[in-house]
This record gives C-alpha cells, structure tokens and sequence, in this order.
C-alpha cells in the first residue's frame, strides 16, 4: 500500500540518513537518520500502533474516486474528488505530524530510543582488515535540524563521557548533512571546531531536494525528456506487484505509451492534461495532503531552498495561519536564514581552522520528474549540484560540450572533467576534496562504505592523494568501487529500456497499445456500469495492490 500512495502522492519516498564515524584510532559515532521513518502511538497498555500504517483506508477509497473523477474530468469540477480524497487520507494522518504550535502529538514518536547505558559501538562495515564501526542515534525528523542539533550535541557528550573520546569524526547523508551542519554552527564554530576532527558529507540534501522543494512550493513541472527517462528506466520496477496482475499490466502499459509517445514528439498529450489536472488540484487537494504528511515536519521543510518563500505562501494559504503555526514557520525561517543559506561559509570556516572536509556526491539515475531541472546529473533523489556544492553538471544521458570542456582544458582544469564528460568538479566549493561515485542510487551500500571508510582513515587527503580512489569511481554491482574510465564511462546500473526501442517499430507498438487500451477500457467501464446497476464492484481493489 506505501507503494502506491507514493506514486498517487508523486513518489514523495525519502529514506535520508546521518552519520558520525572515525578511524580505529577515534571513538566512532554513526548518526542514522531515516526520514520516512514509522511514527508511532504509544498506548497505555505498553504496546504501540503504527500512525500511517499499511490499513486497507486506500484501498476502500480508491473505488470511490471513480465517480467524482468522471465529474472532474466531464465538468471541470473538482470539489466532490478533493473532499472525497481528503476524508479518505487526512485520518490517516492524525497524529504523524507536529502540532500547529511546533510541540509533538502525546504519546507519539519513534520505536528508537536511547541511555548512556545501552551505548554500544556497532561494527558497520568491515574490508581488508579495516573496520568501520558506529554508534547509532535516529532522531525524530518531525522535529527542526536545530533542534535535533540540540539532541545529537546531548549524545555525543554521553559517547565522549563514556568512551574518553576528545574528537569525533563526523559523517553526514542526506538530510542528515542539515542536520550536521546545524550542530556544526550551533556547537563547534562558536569554539573552533575543537571537537571535530574531519567531517564527510554523502549524498547531501542540505541545498535542497528539487522534487521535494517543487512539492512543498507549489512548483511542479512535468519536463517531457524526464518523464520518459523516468517511465523507461528502474524506477518504475520498484513497485513490486504481482506479476500478470491489473497493476502489472498497468505500468507496463503506461511505460509503454509515454515511451511511445516520447519518441513520436507526442508526449505533451499526455503530460500537458496531468500537469493541468496538478494545477487544478495543487492548491484544495495536494496542499492539505503535503501540510498533513511532511509539509511542517521541520528536517522534511530543510530540503525545499530555491522557492523557501513559496513555500511559506503556499503551505500556510489559510486565514489565521501565519498566527496559528507562527513557531512552525519561525523554526523554518531560523534554520533557512541562519543555517541553510551560510552552509558554503561555515564549511570554508572549517577548512580554515584545519578541520578535513570531504564531499561525496553520487549520480547516475534519473531524478523523479516534478521540477525542471530533473533532466540533470544526480541520483533519483537529489540533484548532484546540490549534493556536491555546485559542480557544473549535463542531462542525465548527456554530455558537457566539446567547447566547455576545451575552455577547461585551457584552463588547466582538464582534470576536473569526468571520463563520462558529464561532471566539471573544478566549480565545485571543494573541487580537490570532492569525490563522485557512478551508478549508485539513494542508498549506502559496500561500495559507499569503502569511500567512506577510505575518507575517515585519511581524512587530509585530496582527491590526488587518496590511493585506489580517484575523484571519479564507478560502484560496480553496488558492491565494490572501480576507477571510472573511457571504458565503463558509460556502464549504468538503473535496468533502463534501450531509448528508442519503442521507436523501431511504431505501427507494432502502437497496435499493441491500443489492443491494451481497448482491454483495460473495456473492463474498466464494464465495472463502472455494473457498480451503477447495483450488480457488481466498480473495481476489484486489489488491483490497486
């Protein structure tokens, strides 16, 4: 069922995490952050129940959708299909976000706690004698990064208190970089960075998260070139269905049409009627959903940066909001302002005290298409302009010019330029201690950790001087890191449909979508005129499974 609701909520699906590590030498402290962590009901008895859990409320609501979509589409009238999807999902909610005033619901939370006694340094990741050891915090990202900032300083003094540690390492991913950054500010500059002996931030979110940043603002566009992209390659294959069933049958055939279409320069047919039906439905529908879900979650809110401002319109539009959620919106405004915006700033403050920054970005896949600039470099989450602090970057199957890459080599900065020729890490804010990994998506796994484990155990290193890896790596069946090179520049991993395979035989693959459409029309009306008569379910709702 959570499958399904991100593809119907725009595949808002965010699994971030942060980390705190150190050589064998150093207490090692790993921070795991999960931002679409289960939210808890704590009851009286001592058990908990699941807020926003896998119940069956989608799938009794889905079949109720049918009559006020046939209205909205027939009359251009979408309030009965907004009420009816608001009344199906908002209790799902109740409970999982803060409460207007910034405080937490009662009795709510996460599974994951912690004491000073159960302290335990875990082993992670483990190559050639050298191993990789953490200790683990989960934070309540419903809470702001400054204030989980408060939390982490609270459990590295206990893990200092208990270990005689003087330093850490520090190792931030995903959202978990803002929320490093923002003890960083909080808790070492004031006193130079005394407690800190390097810091690596992976797969960063703290310049902001395009998709989530477009959802959050109001600001979604549909660009054709990234729909397909995204329609043709892995990411659909994570909905795991029943093989042969309705839904199967379903994404193949959308996958089908808009790779058709694409490559027919017809795919406006299709994305221009979704992106008007998401600018009817944006401000009465998506908005209350995204509010209620992740919109005032704060560590969520630290991913939207270009349209901050938008989103501040956007998701407090009701009358009375700006006083109703005035510590919500001010938490968010505290951390954009005074954090998100001197991130380049505090990091080059960092370098100047002597502290080791190291950057590692990853890219190869196809961001989810909901903002423009999805057709660039990154992995299907974030953008790696982001992740890496700004180095120029090409569409995901393209390539910088033959131009912009002469002028660099004039320069002198040929070595910046990727073996792919897709990545300039010269403009990066660290273009010497900035690593890219090839062909990894939003996740860590073996071949991540041997970076990492490389980066903390020489952490003055420069891309020159790292051993066996060099500035560009290419993670081979996710599980070990290889130099990337002319001949595995253009490897990808993301099980993509060859482009225009759709296109070598039109008339056959337009036959066989229509024999597809006819089908699942044919059925689709046969359950609306049966569900009328009283006689039959309108749809069976485990199709939607």
């Amino acid at each position: 069922m959570k499958k399904v609701l991100s593809v119907l909520l725009a595949a808002l699906m965010l699994l971030p995490c942060v980390g705190l590590f150190s050589s064998a030498a150093e207490t090692v402290v790993n921070i795991y952050m999960i931002g679409s962590q289960e939210i808890y009901k704590f009851n009286e008895d001592g058990t908990k129940t699941e807020i926003f859990d896998d119940g069956d409320y989608l799938t009794s609501l889905l079949p109720n959708l049918i009559s006020p979509a046939l209205k909205g589409i027939t009359t251009g009238d979408w309030t009965e299909y907004s009420d009816t999807v608001l009344s199906g999902i908002m209790p799902a909610f109740e409970g999982y976000s803060p409460n207007p005033d910034g405080t937490m619901p009662e009795n709510t939370g996460i599974a994951w706690s912690w004491s000073y006694e159960t302290l335990e340094n875990k082993l992670v990741f483990s190559r050639n004698g050298a191993n990789l050891c953490a200790y683990y915090f989960q934070p309540d990202v419903r809470y702001s990064p400054l204030v989980i900032a408060d939390q982490l300083n609270e459990y590295i003094e206990a893990v200092k208190r208990k270990t005689g540690a003087t330093k850490i390492n520090l190792m931030s991913r995903c959202e978990g970089c803002s929320v490093a950054l923002a003890y960083l500010m909080k808790y070492e500059q004031p006193k130079g960075f005394s407690g800190i002996n390097s810091f690596v931030m992976l797969d960063g979110a703290m310049n902001g998260i395009g998709y989530m940043d477009a959802l959050f603002s109001g600001n979604v566009v549909l660009p054709n070139e990234t729909v397909a992209r995204w329609a043709r390659t892995y990411q659909l294959d994570e909905l795991t269905v029943e093989e042969g069933s309705t839904m199967d049958k379903l994404i193949a055939f959308a996958r089908d049409l808009v790779q058709m279409l694409y490559e027919t320069h017809s795919l406006s047919v299709l994305t221009m009627p979704v992106q008007s039906l998401y600018d009817q439905l944006k401000d009465n529908t998506i908005q209350p959903i995204i509010k209620a879900w992740w919109g005032v979650s704060l560590t969520h809110v630290s991913c939207v940066n270009e349209h901050f401002e938008d989103y501040l319109t956007y998701i407090f539009n009701e009358p009375g909001d700006a006083e109703k959620y005035a510590n919500i919106i001010a938490q968010a405004k505290d951390f954009h302002y005074n954090v998100q915006l001197h991130m380049d700033e505090l990091v080059l403050d960092m370098i100047d005290k002597g502290v080791p920054v190291n950057i590692i970005g990853e890219y190869g896949f196809q961001q989810y298409p909901l903002y423009a600039d999805a057709n660039l470099v990154g992995e299907h989450q974030t953008g790696l302009r982001e992740q890496a602090f700004g180095p120029t970057v090409s569409a995901v199957d393209g390539a910088l010019s033959d131009k912009y890459i002469n002028i660099r080599v004039s320069e002198g900065k040929g070595k910046y330029i990727s073996p792919d020729k897709q990545i300039d890490a010269s403009t990066c804010l660290l273009p010497d201690n900035t690593w890219f990994i090839k062909n990894v998506d939003h996740s860590y796994t073996d071949a991540v950790h041997s970076l990492v484990l490389a980066l903390i155990n020489n952490p003055a290193c420069t891309v020159d001087t790292l051993g066996e890896y060099g500035q560009f790596n290419n993670a081979k069946d996710r599980t070990y890191l290889e130099p990337l090179q002319e001949v595995n520049a253009n490897d990808v991993q993301w099980n993509a449909a060859e482009p225009g395979a759709a296109g070598e035989n039109v008339l056959s693959t337009l036959g066989a979508l229509l024999v597809k459409i006819i089908t699942w029309v044919r059925e689709f009306i046969a359950g609306i005129v049966g569900h009328a008569r009283g006689t039959a379910e309108p749809v069976d709702p485990s199709i939607f499974a």
